[in-house]
């Protein structure tokens, strides 16, 4: 469990990262301790005084944050490579899109445990000013406060019990109402009314005082009757007073232990909460909203400057390949995966619709070879021009074969002309091997398809060839797959 310092220290590292005022909040909590020392101040002066601290906005940082211009162009990104380049940069838009999606979620994540961290700190200050207060002793004060009443009305109760009792025993002294219920202390107190009753009388007096028996007799009888009826009440009192003083002498035994038991689980929620926070605050958490917020920005913005990097060369590609003007406007900051995603749906189109009309040929072109003096070999020159592939055709790979008696494989390597590479930056001359005899039934396989996408044919294309001794085959056959519209 984390001691009051490293509470402290938690705190300070969390209002950092989130942006918290400390200063602001301990300055609330300050004024409300004053207030509420004053039990004069008004409920409505406590809201007014001591809730001057609104807090940060907790604005997540935004995503898109380059600038569509601010992308500088790869020049190792082909633009005659179309097809390869929409499909990178689909890619990675929908990278960009995913990540955008997971940043929202971890931003919501982030701003919940922004927001909850808050009220905890604001929260934890107001709570131990309650517990100061006697939050906790409360509950057991008010049980012993009806514990005493309770006391103090059963000797009350039993008091009157008493009294009763004393006036109906028989054998009661000490009072001058002790045994006056008793029957010799009722019938001699009949018997002396009727006498005077008597005494008083002008005529008839025996008559007189037999009814007067009779009457006072009958009066006294439900006088008993009352005091009787008050015994059982006085009685029924003390029974209940003695339940109630029993439970409440119960309650308050165990309040008094509760208020040790509400503290111990008030302090291990509160060091716990303090614990998450402080995990919420470590560099290496997976709970550090505001670290993977940054990684996963990071990782967009790789993404966002790829597709930026393919955009540009389709756009290119789009118009000096296959016709197809379709302008992409520059996107606003922040707009550029959304500008993107709808830009690629429409060129995809376009694309799909242009890839209808193409046709896909196999042009031949022969050419004679000239041995190398060192006898390594020969030479090989092909001219290719616009009367031996279709207008404006694009090619798709070559493939050679030697016409001659011999039947060894032979490696050639190869120098198209500059305008038949899909890369403006590739020079270096292409190697086919295994070159074989001329075979119209073998089938062959265009080579080197991604090095010529979409390059023209046309050209001197130069064949060195690395060949054994006595080798006797000096023409040659180039294979050119091209597509034409």
């Amino acid at each position: 469990m984390p001691a009051q310092h490293e509470i402290a220290s938690i705190e300070r590292r969390f209002a950092k990262q989130y942006g918290l005022d400390l200063d602001g909040i301990h300055r609330d909590a300050h004024a409300l301790r004053v207030l509420i020392a004053d039990t004069t101040v008004a409920s409505k002066a406590v809201g007014d005084t001591c809730y001057t601290y609104n807090g940060s906005q907790a604005i997540v940082p935004d995503l898109e944050t380059t600038a569509f211009d601010a992308v500088q162009p790869d020049p190792r990104i082909a633009y005659r490579r179309v097809e390869l380049n929409i499909d990178e940069a689909t890619k990675h838009l929908q990278s960009c899109l995913d990540l955008r999606k997971e940043y929202g979620e971890v931003a919501k994540l982030r701003n919940d445990t922004r927001f909850k961290g808050e009220e905890f700190v604001r929260l934890d200050d107001v709570h131990l000013q309650e517990v100061n207060a006697g939050l906790y002793k409360l509950p057991w004060q008010e049980a012993s406060d009806e514990r005493g009443g309770l006391v103090v009305s059963l000797e009350e109760a039993q008091g009157q019990l008493n009294m009763l009792k004393e006036m109906l025993g028989a054998d009661a002294a000490g009072h001058r109402y002790s045994a006056v219920l008793t029957d010799p202390s009722m019938d001699q107190n009949i018997h002396n009314n009727a006498v005077i009753t008597r005494n008083v009388a002008n005529t008839n007096k025996d008559a007189v005082q037999t009814i007067a028996l009779s009457t006072e007799g009958v009066r006294t009888a439900l006088d008993l009757a009352t005091w009787l009826d008050r015994l059982g009440t006085a009685k029924a009192s003390v029974a209940q007073l003695t339940s109630r003083l029993d439970s409440a002498t119960r309650r308050e035994q165990y309040l008094r232990s509760d208020e040790g038991f509400r503290t111990q689980r008030a302090a291990i929620s509160r060091q716990l909460a303090w614990l998450q926070i402080a995990e919420h605050c470590r560099d290496a958490s997976e709970l550090n909203y505001d670290r993977r917020l940054s990684r996963l920005k990071a990782r967009f913005d790789e993404n966002l400057v790829a597709l930026v990097e393919r955009l540009k060369p389709i756009e290119k590609g789009l118009r000096a390949v296959y016709g197809i003007d379709h302008p992409l406007e520059t996107p606003s900051l922040g707009q550029i995966v959304e500008t993107a995603a709808i830009w690629l749906i429409l060129v995809q189109n376009e694309l799909s619709k242009f890839k209808r009309r193409q046709r896909l040929s196999l042009c031949t072109v022969i050419a004679m070879g000239a041995p190398r003096a060192d006898g390594t070999g020969f030479d090989c020159t092909f001219d290719v021009s616009q009367a031996d592939i279709p207008h404006s055709a694009l090619l798709r790979g070559i493939a050679l074969e030697y016409i001659g008696e011999d039947k060894v494989p032979i490696a050639l390597e190869v120098q198209p002309p500059t305008n038949a590479w899909s890369s403006e930056t590739d020079t270096s001359a292409l190697i086919v091997g295994r070159v074989g005899p001329f075979s119209p039934s073998l089938d062959l396989k265009a080579q080197h398809q991604d090095a010529l996408w979409n390059g023209s044919g046309i050209g001197t294309w130069t064949v060195r060839a690395r060949a054994p001794d006595k080798f006797q085959s000096l023409q040659m056959a180039m294979h050119l797959w091209v597509l034409s519209a």
